[in-house]
């Protein structure tokens, strides 16, 4: 037996985690940050930052995406690709190696544009699943304005000319 309540879109929309936004590109600002240590089998008790920003603006406006950046070597990807759209990249190279700033105050409150995408390995692993499952952040990009929210299917049709401007 299930219990079926009313839903308001907003509550719906708490929950996403990101995962029901499709491919496109997002304006976001980073409102949580949480250091945590890694719990994978390869990889146990690494330093990891997860994340939570709020979509500022278009159709998925208050929706959240989330997201880890392994802090090791070999698994910086995400967090050089933040740190480049924040604009902090050469700030955090002036010593040897990279300084990766690990207090949430830090990130919270910076704009910064997030690109969800498919992931081909996820969906070649998992077939199966629920495409959007295979949809995750894929990169960023400094925050400009009129540049957000556009999805993978917008994009491929203003190249095409398929929107007027």
């Amino acid at each position: 037996m299930a219990i079926k309540v009313n839903m308001s879109d907003q509550e719906a929309k708490s929950g996403e985690g990101g995962f029901g936004l499709p491919s496109g590109l997002y304006d976001c600002i980073i409102t949580e940050v949480e250091p945590a240590d890694s719990q994978s089998e390869n990889n146990p008790g690494k330093p990891l930052l997860k994340f939570t920003a709020d979509v500022q603006s278009g159709e998925h406006a208050d929706s959240q995406i989330k997201w880890t950046a392994c802090c090791w070597d070999g698994a910086l990807y995400t967090i050089v690709g933040m740190l480049k759209a924040l604009d902090e990249y050469e700030n955090a190279t002036q010593g040897d190696g990279l300084d990766i700033p690990d207090a949430p105050e830090f990130y919270i409150g910076r704009r910064l544009m997030v690109r969800r995408g498919l992931n081909k390995k996820t969906k070649a692993k998992n077939p199966e699943d629920d495409p959007a499952s295979w949809i995750e952040v894929r990169g960023f990009s400094p925050y400009k304005e009129g540049e957000a929210n556009t999805t993978g299917g917008q994009r491929k049709a203003a190249a095409a000319g398929g929107i007027l401007p």
